[in-house]
Parts: structure tokens; sequence; C-alpha cells
């Protein structure tokens, strides 16, 4: 599909989408600065309680007129408010460490996602894209009544006709095995290949299908483009500017990182399957995994700490194999028009 029938879906100029990135990555004000721009900025929900996201969302709407999208976990569990035990390893490094820490943690309760559903419908956001589930029937009408453009992120050929069938989704966001963060697909299986999933979208000539991998530069997204994808989303890039909230560390580890076999995915930090730099924490071996979102928990005040003392090797440093393609910490609008010249 061509690029430009994504950029009059999105109302935007660039079909750029900047990938949403949880865990405080991203601030309000950078969001805003990528639709300003003309792209699509996007903010993270996960992790957030409902005050969070309703806050955030009314920051970006502070600064920006333009479009931009918000990310929801699906999630319909609720935890409640058991203690768990942290993992024997995690206990250890933080004793190493000299962190006096409970060794519990509870698992803060996330919004109802019909609560999420009614805020963004409320707050009039004009894009949503969906991560790690899909919604259910009555919350997919509510966006689509809403007049909501729904975007749903798929890793494998298989998730396609699933995200149309029952999302209604009207984008694709094909997240490949050189993403960074977290596999936000639905499903267990693994990533397609480009190639392999590049063919199978053409069965679907009506919807634009969005790239997300290992593009950081204006040739990856013209390449990708000649692919046959609408448009591109660029995670890594992104957060190595400036303006991004990352730790001076973990900027440092990226631009440390020269070798795509600098990056890994693990599932130590969180319990789910996530690309990001080889550290410590990234490559610990746990007798017991707790899964997402547990794991999250029980590492989240290890993390916390060393981002204050600015050490990399406790910190989630989710990036893609796009490293390699990072050589200085640009300003962020710098940076975007070195994407579209």
């Amino acid at each position: 599909m061509p690029a430009h029938t994504l950029t009059e879906l999105l109302n935007i100029d660039h079909p750029v989408l900047q990938a949403p990135m949880a865990g405080g990555i991203t601030t309000s004000g950078f969001v805003a600065d990528v639709s300003n721009f003309g792209m699509l900025g996007s903010m993270a929900s996960g992790y957030l309680s409902l005050e969070q996201v309703d806050s955030f969302i009314g920051h970006v709407q502070a600064q920006t007129t333009a479009p931009f999208s918000v990310n929801i976990f699906v999630d319909y569990d609720d935890y409640g408010q058991d203690r768990f035990a942290k993992p024997q390893e995690i206990i250890q490094i933080e004793t190493g460490l000299g962190l006096e820490e409970d060794h519990s943690f509870t698992i803060p309760p996330p919004p109802s996602m019909r609560d999420l559903i009614t805020l963004l419908i409320d707050r009039k956001v004009p894009v949503v894209s969906t991560t790690f589930g899909l919604l259910k029937d009555d919350d997919v009408a509510a966006l689509k009544q809403a007049g909501i453009v729904l975007m749903t992120t798929v890793n494998a050929v298989d998730e396609i006709d699933i995200a149309l069938q029952t999302q209604d989704s009207d984008i694709l966001i094909f997240q490949n095995a050189h993403a960074g963060g977290h596999k936000g697909g639905f499903s267990n299986g693994g990533h397609s290949d480009v190639t392999v999933f590049s063919a199978a979208m053409r069965r679907h000539p009506d919807k634009p299908f969005i790239m997300a991998g290992g593009i950081v530069t204006r040739d990856q997204i013209e390449q990708a483009l000649k692919m046959g994808f609408a448009g591109v989303q660029i995670g890594t890039g992104f957060l190595a500017t400036k303006q991004s909230a990352a730790s001076q560390a973990y900027k440092q580890s990226i631009l440390d990182a020269t070798d795509q076999e600098d990056t890994m995915f693990t599932t130590s930090i969180t319990g789910k399957s996530a690309r990001g730099l080889k550290n410590t924490l990234a490559q610990l071996a746990l007798i017991h995994n707790m899964g997402f979102p547990h794991l999250h928990y029980a590492t989240a005040s290890l993390r916390k700490y060393a981002k204050a003392i600015d050490n990399p090797d406790y910190q989630s440093l989710w990036a893609g194999t796009g490293v390699t393609s990072i050589n200085g910490i640009p300003d962020l609008h710098d940076y975007m028009q070195s994407l579209v010249k």
C-alpha cells in the first residue's frame, strides 16, 4: 500500500511512527515534538495508573494539536493484592549492591481495560495501538464508534488474519525480530521472516502494514517502503536522541554497541521475551522465571536504583539491532530531519 494512504489515514506528513516505549523513556514533550514535526508521536500507557495516563495525555494535548497515539498493554487479568517473593538471584544482587529492599513485592492493580478505553474515548485520542493481546469485542466496538484508528502489533504471518477478524484492525504493525523491546504480538509463536511476511501482507492490499525493527536511517525507511510497507515504526533511533529520558549510561551503551550480537533476547528482566543490549541482568540465569508481569515488578527496584546511579549492568537497556547504525546522540529535531531529507 502506498505511503500516502497511511499518512492520510493518520493525518500525518511523514510515514514514520515513533515507537511507544514504556518505563519513562519518553516524556509528553517528546511525544508532542514528534507529532508537531509531522510524524506520529506515541505514548505508552503500560505500567501507568489511570490517573497517570490521563495526566500524560493532557500534557501531550497541551503541547500539540497534531495526531498522536496511545499504546495499551491488553490485559484483562486481576492480580489482586498478594505479595510475591523475589527470585533469590535478584535478592542476592540487591544485597551485594547494599540495597535495603523488601524481598517481596506486589503487582499494582492495572486500570481495567474498560476504564482505559473509556478514558481514551473521552480524551478524544485519535489513534490507539495494542500489544500483548487482543481487545474484547465490546471494547473494539467502542473505539470504532468513537472514530479512533486502531493499530495492532503482530510478529508473525499467522497473526494477520486473527488481528483483522478479531480486532477489525485499521493498521497492522509488523514487529520483526530485529526490533528492540518486548515482543508485542499476541501469540506465543516466533517472528516471521521479513520476506515471508511481506509476501503474506500482499493478500490484504486494502490494509496498511508498518515495519518495525532494524530501522534507524532514511535509507532503511526507503527499503521498507520498497518492500510494500506503508510506513515504519522507529524505537531505538528515537531513544538515542538528546531529548529522550533514557539514562546517560543507557545512551552510552547504545553508542558502544558495534555489532548486532551486542543485543539479545532475554526473559530475565520482565519475564516476557524482549530484545535489548547484553548486560548482567539480561544474561542472568534464573532457576525460576516468574513470567510477566511478575518479574517486571520483582526487578523494578533494582533497575530503578541502577538508573539512578547510572549503572548499565542492571538496567533494562531495550534496543534493536539498529544500534549498529547509531554513532552519535543527535538533537531530536535533527534526527527527524535526517529521516525525511
